[in-house]
This record gives C-alpha cells, sequence and structure tokens, in this order.
C-alpha cells in the first residue's frame, strides 16, 4: 500500500474515534440538563416570627374615668334624740327626705375626690320642720371587680348648718357611706347605698345626734 492511501486511511480513522468522543461528551450534557428541568428545586423555608398578644385593655375604673358628678335622693332616718341647746326636745316625724349632690375628679384605681353637699329635712309635731343643710369635702373609692356591680366605699367631714326654732345653728358633720355602683358604662351609673351621719352638739344641740340616710343615686363620668 502506498503512502498516500496509508495518510488517507489514518485520518479517517482518526476522523472516525474524534466523532465518537464528542457524542460521548454531548450525551452526559443532555442527560444532566433533562435532570435538571425535573428536579423541584427546594424554596427556602421562611419561619413567621411568634405572635406577640397585645396587653388587654385597661378598664375605665383602673385608669380614672376623669370629671365626676352625681345627686342622689337620701332617706334620713334618726337614731337618736334631737335636743336643742336650750333643751327643747324636737318631736320630730321620721323618716325625713333630702338630696345629695356631689362634684370630683376620679383618679386611677378608682379613687376619687371631690366637695359634696345636700339638704333634708324632718316634720315636727311641737316645732318648725327639722332642716339640715350639709357641706363638706369628700373622698371614694369605687372597687373594680371586673363585672358591672362595683362596691363603692367614701368618707366626708363639714360643717352643718340646722335651723331650728332659736334660728340657724352651726355645728360639724360626718358621714360614712358604703354601697354598690351598677356601671351601665364607663360614663355613668347607678348608685345603691346607705350613709352613717352624725353631728357634733356645739351650739346646736345638747347632744351629738346620729343618723342612717339609705340612698339611691346616679353619677356621670368624663
Amino acid at each position: 500500500m502506498s503512502a498516500t492511501k496509508l495518510g488517507a486511511l489514518a485520518a479517517i480513522v482518526i476522523a472516525i474515534a474524534a466523532t465518537e468522543v464528542r457524542a460521548q461528551d454531548v450525551a452526559p450534557t443532555t442527560e444532566d440538563a433533562s435532570a435538571d428541568a425535573t428536579t423541584p428545586v427546594a424554596e427556602p423555608v421562611v419561619t413567621a416570627p411568634p405572635a406577640v398578644e397585645a396587653p388587654p385593655p385597661q378598664r375605665a375604673i383602673a385608669r380614672g374615668r376623669g370629671v365626676t358628678w352625681g345627686l342622689a335622693l337620701v332617706v334620713p332616718v334618726l337614731v337618736t334624740d334631737v335636743i336643742e341647746a336650750n333643751g327643747h326636745v324636737i318631736d320630730y316625724i321620721a323618716p325625713g327626705g333630702g338630696v345629695d349632690g356631689r362634684v370630683g375628679f376620679e383618679l386611677s384605681g378608682g379613687i376619687s375626690l371631690g366637695v359634696t353637699g345636700g339638704v333634708s329635712a324632718h316634720a315636727s309635731q311641737n316645732s318648725r320642720s327639722l332642716a339640715m343643710y350639709r357641706g363638706g369635702v369628700e373622698a371614694r373609692w369605687t372597687v373594680d371587680l371586673g363585672d358591672m356591680v362595683a362596691p363603692s366605699f367614701g368618707i366626708a367631714a363639714g360643717v352643718l348648718l340646722v335651723e331650728l326654732d332659736a334660728g340657724l345653728q352651726v355645728t360639724a358633720y360626718g358621714r360614712v357611706l358604703a354601697g354598690v355602683q351598677l356601671m351601665f358604662a364607663p360614663w355613668v351609673a347607678m348608685e345603691l347605698g346607705v350613709s352613717v351621719e352624725g353631728a357634733l352638739g356645739l351650739d346646736a344641740f345638747r347632744d351629738p345626734i346620729l343618723w342612717v340616710s339609705p340612698q339611691v343615686g346616679i353619677s356621670f363620668y368624663e
């Protein structure tokens, strides 16, 4: 065989070998592409932050309801004799009737400070009617139990003007109150209670007097 034919044959063999090598290189690439197309890609997991619960809303009484005022109907029942400073015994008719009013400011925790005043009267069989006008400073505490019914306590001190046959007399006055509030809304409440009230003798009476006053009223808050 001549050298020319041998060279041509060698070129053909080399070309065939190169073609097979290229085919082997392409095949895995195609398989890899197919595998990449069919394999799902895992998405990153996003962890939500833990939920933070909001604090419960503070009740109106706990934070203070602001300016407050109210009116109450009272039924005073005297439990002691009423003797004027000159010794005259007043034959009063029990019970009496009257009205109380108050204005104040409620602080946090249900404590309110303010002023109070009122008037009450008893009919009498042997003298003019026993009229009493009172005014003083007052502190109240309304206890928040998480319900519409809230116990309420109060204390007041001031002066008492008494209209007697001898004229208008002045003496010292005090009161202790216990009751409940029926809170229909944070801004309005109905009040039921009873107070124990008393006055010193001084220039009005020979001896101190004492009376008990059941009452019903309504209070407003801003």
